[in-house]
């Protein structure tokens, strides 16, 4: 989450550890960058910090406006064709976000919506192939996010098992 003005030489945190570490340079395809945007792939230095804490998935942010960090969220998805037997609360899933594969529950189906995105059964037993839905996942560990309106980038998710995707969605709520 970087990308407020020049970043070398500034003090910045890491998620999910909670850690401060300084950027001493930065490089981006061979040629020294001063700024780096979600999504960009970089090599940078830093001091303040093991290196080795610097995982896949670890995100940099602002010390004063940190990324979310929750086990339990809210969401709005869209089931694939891929689905072979329906959806339900207790499925394990392997979360997939923004370089990051957790594993996680489905812990409570909210709702079924229609096309028009309005509720058309509330606690479904099941959510079928190609169907919209609310639901409520619960990741093993606590996971870097953010409600997709705020955030896109870091707002949304697949969420697969056994090799196949089964839902594609977005953060609506997350629950600290």
């Amino acid at each position: 989450m970087l990308g407020l003005g020049d970043t070398v030489g500034n003090s910045f945190l890491l998620m999910p550890i909670g850690e401060a570490l300084t950027v001493k340079g930065m490089e981006q395809d061979g040629k020294t960058c001063t700024l780096a945007r979600a999504g960009d792939t970089i090599e940078m230095g830093v001091s303040g910090i093991d290196p080795s804490a610097l995982t896949t998935g670890s995100i940099l942010c602002s010390i004063a406006s940190p990324v979310q960090l929750a086990q339990r969220f809210e969401a709005k998805i869209m089931t694939m064709p891929a689905v072979e037997v329906p959806i339900v609360k207790g499925t394990s899933v392997t979360i997939h976000m923004h370089n990051i594969d957790e594993p996680g529950n489905i812990t409570r189906l909210v709702s079924v919506l229609t096309k028009t995105g309005e509720v058309e059964k509330k606690k479904p037993r099941c959510i079928s192939r190609e169907r919209s839905a609310v639901i409520q996942i619960t990741a093993k560990r606590k996971i870097c996010l953010e409600v997709f309106a705020n955030y896109r980038q870091l707002g949304r998710f697949t969420l697969r098992d056994r090799g196949k995707t089964l839902a594609a969605g977005i953060v609506t709520q997350i629950f600290t």
